[in-house]
């Protein structure tokens, strides 16, 4: 992936523009340095009813993540928005740190650039 990729939107569009004659959806797996990303766990109490995306943003917990090793492990599609992507993305993406300790889904990042 090249360098000027560093964030959810530029991913995205370099994932649209190179992949036009692949077959999609796809699933994909990124290593390297999180320099800045925030991901969020849902944490509702036993017995919760959701019944709303309102619902589930209820017990939404967001962790700040920084200069860490990480996975990101994503589904791309361009037809399913709101299935097996979020309503306005082609991405779904969740991230573990290398050392296992922290986990959720990616809501944004900023990569660093490997020199």
């Amino acid at each position: 992936m090249p360098d000027s990729v560093q964030t959810i939107q530029q991913l995205e569009a370099f994932l649209d523009k190179v992949t036009k004659d692949a077959p999609r959806p796809f699933m994909f797996k990124l290593l390297g340095t999180v320099e800045q990303a925030t991901i969020h766990i849902v944490n509702l109490p036993k017995g919760s009813k959701v019944s709303s995306p309102d619902d589930v943003h209820k017990g939404q917990k967001n962790y700040e993540i920084k200069n860490e090793q990480a996975d990101i492990i994503g589904f791309f599609s361009t037809t399913h928005k709101a299935i097996l992507t979020h309503h306005d993305s082609f991405l779904h993406m969740h991230l573990i740190t290398s050392d296992r300790q922290k986990m959720g889904h990616l809501d944004k990042f900023y990569l660093r650039q490997e020199r």
